[in-house]
């Protein structure tokens, strides 16, 4: 884990944070033998507050536009 921490770092496509919130970080084999990294949402999930307002299908928000 060592490893996949530091090369993702200086790859840029993790960063380090001091949010007092976070996720499970673990790694699954694969049927390859190789390592497949997961991350476990289901606790920070529980304390998202949904999307009271969501937005429409762009389907049906442009019906009501007239075509040109």
């Amino acid at each position: 884990m060592e490893t996949y921490i530091t090369d993702s770092l200086a790859a840029g496509i993790i960063r380090p944070s001091s949010s007092p919130v976070g996720a499970g970080f673990f790694f699954v084999a694969k049927k390859d033998k190789s390592l497949h990294p997961c991350i476990d949402y289901q606790g920070l999930n529980q304390i998202t507050t949904r999307n009271k307002y969501p937005l429409p299908l762009l389907n049906s928000a442009f019906e009501s536009y007239p075509v040109p």
